[in-house]
Formats: structure tokens, C-alpha cells, sequence
């Protein structure tokens, strides 16, 4: 598929995945509307922030996070926009027939696209407009019009996967502006060629697929900057992946870029596919799902946090825990696998099973207005980031079970967060994101027991003193716990490990889900 980079098509783009209640549509022709602004973390492009960052996390780290960034450029460039085009296909549930004319929103998209899909509820059939034929695009860009009204901001932004609805009434009244606004244009619009027209395209493999190896193989889902920079440089030696699932287009490199595995937009796993381990690293309401997916097809599980974002989800994925054929799954919550815990437990002189109460002062970096995080399948930061604190206080707790809760949000959004445990250990954290973005999330940790104290700062810096003196102090590299990480997981999966146990996930995952159903309680 063509996809329009600044004034010229690329091709070798792969078709977005067409669901059950979506449509193909060969655009005829496209408007953009108005720029998505405010939705991607977007870094400055500055030599004291890379001098920054490498300081922290050194520089083959930073070589990775530089490399995956730029590769991002066209992914950051998204337009809500309006067409018109004939039907190609439609979904199972789609009473659109290929080869009707029909009017499309597109609501969060690359600049121009040779096809796109959509939810049916997006597009409406109308009558052929003569100035759009098929023998190539018209295009209209932003700086060439200007409308009286942002009749289109209902649809602003919006995307499938957001859990953002959207009334029906209000989408056939912005549709039926988009024909207006198409059919008597008094621009001249841009004509782009589609000669030849490329075949949709959903799956595509990037120069020679792999050979079998020794190694387990493995499919990711979700190809983004995490993934490549974090999660694929250290599993490769350890398991081979076959397969990756990317819904962006945009997001999955060219054919001569590409690593040899096959790529494929369709948010869920395709009939018959089989894979020893999954690694999933997508949308924060995709985990629960696709980790159960995984563990009934008898494969590992390698979920992001956060594990799930509701209830059905965490239930979901006990059944298949406690009675499906998974080898095993592993929650990646890094902290987990810092060397600073096993430090702590001895410096704090803890036998299992005995408290150790956590205090901490974390800062996330201020999130884009339209950012995903902030989607309501998402769930809210304390889901999103605060996960990780909560999950590893549980973690040097032995994931003893929590007895008392209480959640307060100020004004600005920072929340703080009270927990007690059945071993009497206590925890409160202090989640914000005011402060300075310098070095990105920061975090200050103390732990307490038997008259000994632990400090831990951003990852790398460890203390731990008592009442008369120093009992050590050790330097680690920031982000090196993540590289650890899935290294650690990648091995012990080699040696057929089983992974975290049915009663962590259940401790760890119901508190977070509880935290989170108070906050909102507070909120409405």
C-alpha cells in the first residue's frame, strides 16, 4: 500500500487488518482536515538531553533509543481527514457491498493513504461525485483550504482501539458534512497517480524467513519503540522470533529495513497459529486477552504491564492459569529483577514472609493530551505507571495479601496511595507528574525494617545505613534492570521455567484493579 510522505508516495506499506465491523475503502479522494497534535511523546532534538541520557543509561542504550525514534517520524505525523472511495471489502458484520461510492472520517491517520480501513459506523454510502474518478487521487492538504467551522472535532483523534465512544447521531451528522465539504470543493486538488494499484496486503515476510533452531520460537505483539529497543535485543539470543503483530502500518519497517520475520496488522493472532511464547508488549487492554489466548494454546506468556485493566480480564486469565495447558507466564514489572532487592533483604535483615514497608516518590513524565495512556481502555496512570511500585512492594512482601487501601487525588492530578498487608507492612507512594522531564521517570524508594533503612534513587544509586553506620552503597546502570529482565525470562523459558505463580498474579493485579476502582469511585 502507498502511503503519502511529505508531497510523494511510498509504497511497500502493509494494509491496516480488516475486522468484522470495518471497511476497505480505494480512496478516490482525501482531505486533511486538521493536524492530530499533542498525541506522541515527541523528544527535542538536543545534544544536552542525549548528554543526559547518556550519563544515565550509557550509550549503547541511548545509540537504540536514537535509532528508534527517528524510525518514528511518519508515525507521529497523523491528520483527522475526510474522503471519498469505493468499497474494496467489508467485514462479516457490514451491510456495505464492494464497489459502492461511500464518504469516509478518518479520524487519526497517516497524511494520505492509497486505502484505508475503518469502522462501518465511519463510512456512508453516497452517490458518485463526478470530479473523483479512479484514475488516481485527488488530494487536498491542509495549508490549501481552510473550513468556517471544525465540524469534525467530535471525531477528533479518535481511534478504535481507545474505548472512546461516540454517538451515531453525531457521526452520520459529521459524515454528512465530510460529503458537503468533498462535493463542492472549490480548490484545486493535488493529483496523485495509482498506476499500477498494489493488492491489499495484510501479512507480508521480509527477505528470507528463518531457519529452525534450537531455540523456542516466539511472536511479539506490538512492534514499537519498547520493543525494539528494550525487549528484542536481549531475548534474540535466546529465543527465535518468527512473527510480529503491528496495528500502525506505519510502525513496521520497509522490506529492505526489515529483520527476516513476518509482519502482520491484525491486532489479534491469526486461526492457526502456533507459537511457544508470547511476547506481548501492545495496548494496555490487549494483555489480559492475548496472555490467555497464549496459555490455552499451551505457550508462555510475556505481558507489559499492566497484566490486565479490569476484572473480567483478571478472571479470565486465572481460569486459564489454574486449568489451561500454558506452560507459564511472566509479568515484565523490572523491578523485580534489579540486584538491589537481594541487597536490600540482607542489609534490612528480612526473613520471607516478614514486612518490609516502601515509601516512594515517583514522577512520570506529563502525558500528550491525546496520548494512548490516556485512552479509557488504558485505565489511569495509577494503572498505567503506578503498577510497577505496587507490584514490586508486593514482590519483597512475599505478596503478602493487602488489608487496607485508601487513594487520594489533588487538584493537579498527583495522586497518593496507602496500602497495608496482612504482615503488617505498609507502603505509600506519592504519583506525579510535576517536576522537571530532564532525565524522564525518576523515582525516590525507602525501605524500612529492624531499625534499617534502604534508599534507592532512579534504579541506580542503593544506600542502606542503621543507627550507627553505612552498611553499603552500590552504583547500577539506570535502564540495565530492563535488559536483565527479559534476558532472565528468555532463559529461564529455554529451560522450560513456569513462570510467576497463579497467587502472585492474583495479589498483584487484584490491588491495582482495587486501587483503580476507588479512584474512579472518587472521581464521578
Amino acid at each position: 500500500m502507498r502511503v503519502l510522505v511529505g508531497e510523494k508516495w511510498q509504497d511497500d506499506y502493509l494494509d491496516q487488518f480488516l475486522a468484522r465491523d470495518s471497511v476497505r475503502i480505494q480512496v478516490l479522494a482525501w482531505k486533511n482536515l486538521q493536524a492530530i497534535r499533542d498525541q506522541y511523546i515527541v523528544r527535542e532534538k538536543s545534544l544536552i538531553k542525549i548528554w543526559n541520557y547518556v550519563r544515565e543509561v550509557g550509550v549503547w542504550q541511548i545509540y537504540l533509543k536514537i535509532r528508534s525514534r527517528l524510525r518514528e517520524s511518519l508515525r507521529n505525523e497523523k491528520f483527522i481527514s475526510c474522503g471519498v472511495g469505493i468499497v474494496q471489502a467489508a467485514g462479516e458484520d457490514v451491510s456495505l457491498q464492494p464497489g459502492q461510492h461511500v464518504v469516509f472520517l478518518a479520524g487519526n491517520h497517516p497524511r494520505c493513504m492509497e486505502r484505508i480501513v475503518l469502522p462501518a459506523s465511519l463510512v456512508q454510502n453516497c452517490e458518485t461525485i463526478p470530479q473523483y474518478t479512479s484514475e488516481g487521487l485527488c488530494y487536498y492538504p491542509t495549508s490549501n483550504h481552510s473550513e468556517s467551522s471544525s465540524w469534525w472535532s467530535p471525531l477528533y483523534g479518535w481511534s478504535a482501539f481507545s474505548g472512546t465512544s461516540y454517538e451515531i447521531a453525531t457521526c452520520a451528522e459529521v459524515l454528512q458534512q465530510a460529503e458537503a465539504s468533498l462535493r463542492h470543493s472549490q480548490e484545486t486538488p493535488q493529483r496523485l497517480p495509482l498506476v499500477p494499484s498494489t493488492p491489499p496486503l495484510e501479512q507480508r515476510t521480509s527477505k528470507v524467513r528463518p531457519s529452525s533452531t534450537q531455540h523456542k520460537s516466539a511472536i511479539l505483539f506490538g512492534y514499537g519503540h519498547y520493543a525494539k529497543s528494550i525487549i528484542l535485543p536481549h531475548i534474540k539470543h535466546h529465543l527465535n522470533l518468527v512473527k510480529a503483530h503491528e496495528v500502525d502500518p506505519t510502525q513496521i519497517p520497509g522490506p529492505r529495513d526489515a529483520p527476516p520475520i513476518q509482519f502482520d496488522t491484525s491486532p489479534l493472532p491469526r486461526d492457526g497459529e502456533q507459537y511457544d511464547v508470547y511476547l506481548i508488549a501492545g495496548y494496555h487492554h490487549t494483555h489480559g486477552p492475548l496472555a490467555a489466548h497464549a496459555l490455552r494454546q499451551g505457550a508462555w506468556a510475556v505481558v507489559e504491564k499492566p497484566l490486565v485493566t479490569t476484572w473480567q480480564h483478571l478472571e479470565e486469565l486465572t481460569e486459564v492459569l489454574r486449568d489451561g495447558p500454558g506452560k507459564g507466564l511472566y509479568g515484565c514489572f523490572h523491578k523485580r529483577y534489579h540486584p538491589f532487592n537481594d541487597f536490600a533483604k540482607q542489609d534490612l535483615g528480612v526473613s520471607p514472609g516478614q514486612p518490609i514497608s516502601y515509601h516512594c516518590i515517583v514522577f512520570e513524565e506529563p502525558l500528550p493530551e491525546h496520548h494512548w495512556y490516556r485512552w479509557p481502555n488504558s485505565g489511569s496512570r495509577l494503572t498505567s505507571n503506578g503498577c510497577h511500585w505496587l507490584d514490586h512492594f508486593l514482590y519483597l512482601n512475599d505478596f503478602s495479601r493487602p488489608t487496607r487501601l485508601e487513594v487520594f487525588e489533588s487538584t493537579d492530578e498527583t495522586l497518593n496511595i496507602s496500602v497495608e498487608l496482612e504482615n503488617s507492612a505498609f507502603f505509600t507512594m506519592t504519583l506525579t507528574d510535576q517536576g522537571t522531564r530532564r532525565i524522564g521517570v525518576q523515582d525516590y524508594i525507602e525501605l524500612r525494617a529492624n531499625q534499617v533503612t534502604v534508599k534507592m534513587v532512579n534504579s541506580s544509586t542503593y544506600l542502606a545505613e542503621n543507627d550507627q553506620r553505612i552498611l553499603r552503597r552500590r552504583k547500577y546502570p539506570k535502564i540495565k534492570n530492563y535488559n536483565l529482565m527479559y534476558r532472565r525470562i528468555a532463559s529461564q523459558i529455554e529451560q522450560d521455567d513456569k513462570g510467576d505463580s497463579l497467587d502472585s498474579v492474583l495479589t498483584s493485579c487484584g490491588l491495582i484493579l482495587e486501587l483503580e476502582d476507588e479512584l474512579q469511585r472518587q472521581r464521578k
